[in-house]
């Protein structure tokens, strides 16, 4: 497509001053602001001699003969004589044809020079660099929940959607979304503009998207063959980055899995992947776990068109606590099972040594980042012991996790909170009890009859002991906490002591109650 405005100065380059001025002299009643093709054809004697071009939506055009009368109406260059029409359509075409080449040769450029950084330096910054000084309009890279990770002009990261106005567009195997854009800094260059947007899909989803905004080019001018090489080009290296991450989130998925579950035969193969990933074998480490609470199925976000679904919210909160992990610990690894994210953390990375208050600190920070960006959540994080060497961190994974059903036993379930292993007395004797097998020892017998004997008939006699003893022995408060009759309370407190053998009239018994609801409390939920 050749603008008239590129036809006048490559007729002036070529010699062709003449053809170049009787351009400028009848552009301002033409209508048409570009040229696809030009053609001739002998005028017809009845009419005027005339050499006429029309445009239909400024890529589209053809040429033909029309009455004198209608010069005024349609894209006409008018001549008296044969020659003169002639002479003219001859350099027209002749401008044209080395516009065209130079074209051809701007395109094979351009692609040569995206196929060099793709194969030399897959580096998506300066591909978009590279476009925009092509182009000269801004790009931002997007990552799957619209963080942006690349760009070329910060001015125009910030910016409100006009919702009326987007358009899904064809570009032979690409699609894309226009839309029209108004900028929200004061620095902007320009109050709004036409976005753009593809995305880049694996496995049918969105898992990032490429925005051009037509700051300096127009869309309607924008050169549609480099904008599909660059938007192949780019899409392809994002495709190619999010394949590549999904294999390494599986390789450290296995890792991780191999350190917990499987370290006694797999120790030569833990060194060698702890090798591939820069871990050091004989360092200090510790377990963290988030656990997202709350209601995660209300939560639903715009991303420009899609929608994430309920089980892609803890992609973005593990996108979350990664970059923020990230920039203060570069040697932690990051992992998710199931809806937990665990982080495996070498302490002392900054020199020093690493006390659980440094922990708890830094855990705080990570709290109240994540419950500013998911507004309504709660997360509950747990702290593992510091063990020496990496084959030794199973058993700060399995702390971990029992720190965090004894947090919910103390803090409630669905609430957030901060744990740590090494400050519960409780939580280490069960931990103790059950690696060596002593736990059913600790937990009355009569005890776990009760339980039991709930479970089987849909009664309340375990949480009402429960109560019970919380309010010391005071059946009244009890019954209160319970919202029961009085008089229910004192039957079952009856029930409990003469079909169950419980004594609450002794304090050592009741001391070992005590204990051992703790106890089965954290082993049901752990």
């Amino acid at each position: 497509m050749c603008k008239i405005d590129d036809l006048i100065t490559l007729a002036n380059e070529m010699g062709c001053t003449e053809l170049a001025g009787l351009l400028i002299s009848v552009k301002p009643r033409l209508n048409i602001q570009s040229i696809e093709q030009i053609k001739t054809e002998d005028p017809d004697p009845s009419c005027q001699k005339t050499l006429y071009l029309s445009l239909n939506r400024n890529d589209i055009t053809s040429a033909g003969k029309f009455q004198p009368e209608a010069a005024a109406q349609e894209n006409q260059l008018c001549f008296n004589s044969l020659e003169s029409l002639y002479k003219t359509a001859y350099q027209l075409q002749t401008v044209f044809a080395e516009h065209k080449r130079i074209w051809y040769e701007k395109i094979i450029e351009t692609n040569l020079r995206f196929n060099d950084i793709t194969l030399k330096q897959p580096n998506l910054l300066t591909m978009i660099q590279y476009f925009h000084s092509l182009m000269k309009n801004p790009v931002i890279i997007y990552d799957e929940f619209f963080d942006v990770t690349d760009i070329t002009d910060e001015r125009i990261s910030e910016y409100d959607r006009d919702e009326s106005d987007l358009q899904r567009c064809e570009m032979h195997n690409l699609f894309y979304y226009k839309q029209r854009v108004f900028f929200s800094r004061p620095d902007a260059p320009k109050p709004g503009c036409t976005r753009l947007l593809y995305p880049v899909l694996l496995g049918g989803m969105p898992k990032g998207y490429l925005a051009i905004f037509d700051l300096e080019t127009p869309y309607e001018e924008m050169d549609m063959m480099i904008l599909e090489i660059f938007a192949n080009s780019v899409l392809t290296e994002m495709r190619r980055r999010l394949e590549l991450r999904n294999v390494e989130y599986k390789f450290v998925s296995d890792f991780i899995y191999d350190l917990i579950y499987r370290k006694e035969n797999k120790e030569e193969e833990i060194k060698r992947r702890a090798k591939r990933l820069g871990v050091t074998i004989n360092a200090n480490y510790c377990f963290l776990a988030i656990n997202p609470a709350g209601p995660m199925n209300e939560l639903k976000f715009d991303t420009n068109g899609y929608i994430t679904q309920y089980e892609f919210m803890n992609d973005r909160i593990m996108n979350h606590i990664e970059n923020f992990n990230r920039k203060v610990y570069k040697q932690d690894i990051v992992s998710k099972f199931n809806t937990t994210i665990y982080i495996l953390h070498r302490t002392g990375q900054h020199g020093n040594g690493e006390s659980y208050d440094d922990m708890k600190a830094y855990c705080g920070k990570l709290l109240h980042m994540l419950e500013q960006q998911f507004d309504g959540m709660h997360f509950q994080i747990g702290i593992g012991d510091i063990v020496q060497g990496l084959t030794n961190v199973s058993a700060s994974y399995h702390q971990v996790w029992a720190t965090i059903s004894y947090g919910e036993l103390i803090n409630g379930k669905g609430q957030s909170f901060i744990a740590c292993y090494a400050d519960n007395s409780l939580l280490r004797l069960f931990m103790r009890l059950n690696e060596i097998g002593g736990l059913e020892e600790v937990i009355p017998q009569n005890l776990q009859d009760i339980w039991s004997y709930d479970r089987q008939n849909h009664t309340q006699l375990y949480d009402t002991l429960k109560v019970y003893l919380e309010c010391n022995c005071n059946a009244r408060r009890a019954s209160e906490k319970l919202f029961i009759h009085y008089k229910t309370m004192l039957y079952r407190i009856e029930k409990l002591k003469h079909t169950f053998r419980i004594d609450l009239e002794n304090g050592t018994a009741r001391l070992f109650l005590e204990l051992g609801i703790h106890l089965l409390d954290i082993q049901r939920d752990h």
